[in-house]
């Protein structure tokens, strides 16, 4: 049984088993197979994901599947309370699959390849956050990197050095903020609010470079102290 292992396993050892190679897949496959399918299915706004468990063969989580189970994921949920979500599940449907192993009872069902998609392993590019695009997927995006590796962007403040943060899941709002995206351009008692493509996003925990993670309220008493809005811009660096 493999689950994460993030390497494909040769031919040779997948023959070694008497029965076969069995894989917990954090997807409905064949969606999202590869090295990131909770992360990419939170950053996406997916509402339903799952898990599989498969026949491994030498293909990237091609192989026949032996049993599914889906669950939803709330619109606020990170990607690290899924995966908790989804281990508790792969854990309790891959003791199914090794009872109807040993039982005799195991029917495969081969995965159509046209239906597949690929989360593909995350990038420092991927934890930049874009503020050009909507409140919602800026939203999707941050809470598909929480806890790890985080959403992080660089604030620009006039006089100052660029400062990188790592950005904490907030609150989407459809309003529009009046300002080009990453725009800075005021404080609700929930926090910052950051122009977005359409709509804002209030920041309400951020983490800057070298320091612990804070509220908006303790970061503007700080870092913005004196500063009139719009506040400063945050940049994709």
């Amino acid at each position: 049984c493999v689950a994460a292992y993030g390497l494909i396993l040769p031919q040779k050892v997948l023959d070694i088993p008497r029965l076969f190679a069995l894989n917990v897949h954090g997807s409905l496959l064949p969606r999202y197979r590869g090295a990131a399918p909770i992360q990419r299915a939170v950053m996406n706004g997916d509402a339903i994901t799952g898990i599989t468990i498969m026949k491994m063969e030498a293909g990237l989580d091609s192989g026949p599947m032996l049993l599914e189970q889906a669950t939803g994921i709330g619109s606020d949920a990170t990607a690290g309370q899924v995966f908790d979500i989804l281990a508790r599940q792969g854990a309790e449907l891959m003791v199914s699959a090794l009872r109807m192993a040993a039982e005799g009872r195991a029917a495969f069902t081969p995965q159509n390849p046209s239906l597949a998609t690929y989360a593909h392993k995350l990038t420092a590019q991927d934890q930049r956050i874009d503020w050009s695009l909507p409140s919602s997927s800026v939203h999707n995006i941050i809470r598909g990197l929480s806890p790890s590796p985080g959403a992080r962007s660089t604030l620009i403040l006039a006089g100052k050095d660029p400062l990188p943060v790592r950005i904490e899941p907030g609150i989407p709002l459809s309003e529009d903020a009046g300002g080009i995206p990453g725009t800075v351009t005021g404080m609700s008692e929930e926090g910052l609010i950051v122009a977005c493509g359409k709509g804002a996003y209030c920041v309400t925990r951020l983490r800057p470079a070298g320091k612990p993670t804070m509220s908006a309220t303790d970061f503007r008493n700080g870092w913005l102290k004196g500063l009139a809005a719009p506040f400063g811009t945050f940049e994709i660096r």
